[in-house]
């Protein structure tokens, strides 16, 4: 019975690739199984001791996620016609853990790995397994496999798959996706969805003014309230990154100032980062840790932006006396190849919705630079393990590269300006970028870190 669970467990990660989804599910199977084991080997008062202690815990949950996503790829390792079985014979690697990006980069330029011999699902699956446990650099290498070989296994196909729309959007390949959309039967796709990326290949394309007005057919009520006050507006959005240079007057010279998860005790330095904010977008960590401060920072914001619907019913009853506004914002999930957008790039994808004359991304390093001024972003410092920790935790769970790379396109197309630091940033190579990340936060995985 044990063995059937795990093996249930395993198929379940591998259909699920929401990494917040497959986390839940596979902890209740993970409480499951443990505690049928530990009740037959300990008895009744010594399991349920170990149970309260060790089966809730978020790092166990991901070193089960570990041992079926390893089981998996060591058993293609000793597969005997496998790609993986030719590449463990030539580096006289015997585990999947023990193959490093240097011998996987020379690989690629003897031509064993390419779109034609890894199939997207193995491509991916060495690509969730990399970004999750191992290297960034080698995670970003099998990404680039699975985004292509997700189109390539279109030819021949009548129906289109939801990651080949996702891919060609990664890739730039707008006329792609609008081959795929009006060419193709899609599957296992709703409308909203579909949309949504039509909506940014028409963004990489030029037609914004299009694309606003396909999104704003269906607006909510609250979405036409933003509406009106965002509408030709010039809009300032200033990340967690301490910049080099005093930003803070050009920042207030914005008809409307936009922060992440903007808080009244923060004491920021306004020579640098502006004194103003006018909007303020959360997420869901912000409003659960911290609701009374978010509550009392609503009374000088104008719009709060949340996460979820429940979270706004719990803003609307318990700030009653504020005059902001709030609503749930859009998030650029859909339109992600895989993982869940970090907070600047959903930021950036709501406001596109609403027509403003002019968007400019301030204070945003992308992580890469390692220092951040939000405490809410775990400022990174070498003698605070902890905050290095859980920022890599967040940055392997979101998937940083599809963050990363929309934002760059947004920026290529104009359809957002940026400071130098932003600037410098996304004009980096992706390779740079993967090399810059693991550097600083390639230490820790999710099986590492609470």
């Amino acid at each position: 019975m044990l063995r059937n669970i795990e093996l249930k467990t395993a198929v379940l990660y591998d259909r699920v690739r929401s990494p917040a989804l497959a986390r839940k599910s596979l902890k209740a199977l993970n409480i499951f199984c443990g505690i049928l084991q530990i009740f037959k080997e300990m008895g009744l008062r010594s399991a349920a001791h170990y149970c309260s202690q060790q089966w809730w815990d978020r790092k166990s949950c991901w070193k089960l996620v570990k041992f079926h996503q390893e089981k998996r790829l060591n058993h293609l390792l000793h597969k005997k016609n496998a790609l993986l079985y030719k590449i463990a014979q030539i580096s006289k690697v015997k585990h999947i853990a023990d193959l490093r990006y240097d011998t996987i980069n020379e690989f690629k330029y003897q031509g064993i790995f390419n779109v034609g011999t890894l199939s997207h699902r193995l491509a991916l699956d060495l690509y969730h397994y990399y970004l999750h446990f191992g290297d960034f650099r080698t995670a970003l290498f099998f990404r680039k496999i699975a985004l292509a070989a997700s189109l390539c296994e279109q030819k021949g196909q009548r129906k289109v798959s939801p990651c080949a729309i996702k891919a060609a959007l990664e890739l730039g390949w707008h006329d792609v996706v609008f081959l795929l959309l009006d060419q193709y039967d899609v599957c296992m796709i709703d409308e909203n969805t579909l949309m949504n990326a039509r909506n940014m290949a028409l963004i990489m394309r030029g037609d914004q003014s299009v694309m606003q007005n396909c999104w704003q057919a269906t607006h909510s009520e609250d979405d036409n309230n933003y509406l009106d006050f965002i509408r030709g507006k010039t809009i300032a959005v200033v990340g967690p990154s301490m910049p080099d240079e005093e930003l803070g007057a050009e920042i207030d010279g914005f008809d409307l100032v936009v922060r992440t998860n903007f808080r009244m005790d923060q004491d920021l330095p306004a020579v640098f980062l502006g004194s103003r904010t006018d909007i303020a977008y959360y997420n869901h960590v912000s409003w659960r840790q911290r609701r009374d401060a978010v509550l009392e920072s609503a009374g000088y914001l104008k719009w709060v932006n949340l996460k979820g619907r429940n979270e706004v019913v719990q803003f609307n009853e318990s700030a009653s006396k504020n005059k902001s506004k709030c609503r749930v914002y859009h998030q650029a999930e859909s339109v992600f190849f895989t993982g869940a957008p970090l907070g600047v790039p959903n930021i950036l994808y709501d406001l596109l919705h609403f027509s403003p004359k002019c968007i400019k991304l301030f204070c945003s390093s992308l992580y890469i630079s390692g220092i951040n001024y939000n405490p809410g972003y775990h400022s990174y410092d070498k003698t605070l393990n902890h905050d290095v920790s859980a920022h890599a935790r967040s940055l392997r769970v979101h998937d940083v590269f599809s963050s990363y790379i929309f934002v760059r396109y947004l920026l290529k197309t104009g359809a957002i300006l940026a400071d130098k630091l932003s600037q410098a940033t996304l004009e980096t190579c992706e390779q740079e970028y993967a090399s810059r990340i693991n550097k600083i936060y390639g230490r820790d995985t999710l099986d590492s870190v609470q």
